[in-house]
């Protein structure tokens, strides 16, 4: 399930793939810290890798063409797609993106062209795992992976354990808070956050009701969420204190 993404054809193969790592990579890195970026990058082989033979073995059992199961994947583009991916969401939502330089094209049809013009010019590329990368950079990005995802709390505590005495100067510590805007996904479990429990909740003292610059809400025991936004307050509840 790993080695797959580690295994190249060619020396070619390997050269343009290090050199998208290098643009691609770089940027994801710089956001969520060297260590999350190794697990970032696992996490994309793992599944990634597992939606394609689950594809291909379904394949082989829907269309009774037992000659699919012997094909093999191999090459680190499925996880470059969901670099890419994420590397999108990190940026701004109106930027164009150029197509090998040949046209640009919006941002969020970007990997769908670019996985698309691999593919005419390179017929023997895997189409099934491009996707698979492609969708798992989208299920990470909107927090849908956070159930296999190490915490970013027991990161930092690994980091200052690990590097309190000396670390590289090329190392990124691992952010407090996820680099990723929040999601449709994210603002919905918030409104139904604040309006399931709407009923339990009291104004916090001291805030008038009217005031909509304060998100003070107090609850049963007395507690306040003080000075918060939905979107942090939203971020805790998907992130998992992540």
């Amino acid at each position: 399930l790993i080695a797959p993404s580690f295994v190249h054809l060619s020396v070619l193969h390997i050269v343009f793939n290090m050199m998208t790592l290098i643009s691609v990579g770089a940027v994801v890195e710089r956001n969520f810290g060297t260590s999350s970026f190794f697990g970032i990058v696992t996490i994309v082989a793992v599944i990634g890798n597992c939606i394609y033979f689950s594809i291909y073995y379904s394949l082989a059992l829907i269309l009774k063409a037992p000659s699919l199961l012997e094909s093999c994947a191999a090459g680190f583009s499925g996880v470059l797609f969901g670099l890419m991916v994420l590397e999108l969401r990190l940026s701004p939502i109106a930027a164009n993106r150029s197509v090998f330089g040949f046209f640009s094209v919006p941002q969020w049809l970007y990997p769908w062209i670019t996985i698309a013009f691999i593919q005419i010019l390179i017929p023997g590329a895997s189409l099934v795992g491009h996707i698979s990368g492609a969708a798992i950079g989208i299920l990470y990005s909107f927090g849908l992976l956070n159930w296999v995802t190490v915490k970013r709390s027991w990161i930092r505590a690994l980091e200052a354990s690990m590097f309190s005495q000396w670390q590289p100067s090329s190392f990124i510590p691992c952010p407090e808070v996820t680099p990723l805007p929040p999601s449709i996904l994210t603002r919905c479990c918030f409104i139904k956050n604040i309006w399931g429990k709407n009923d339990k909740w009291n104004a916090g003292p001291g805030h008038q009701l009217s005031d909509p610059s304060s998100y003070a809400v107090g609850l049963d025991d007395g507690s306040l969420l003080k000075n918060q936004t939905p979107e942090e307050f939203a971020m805790q509840i998907m992130d998992g204190g992540r």
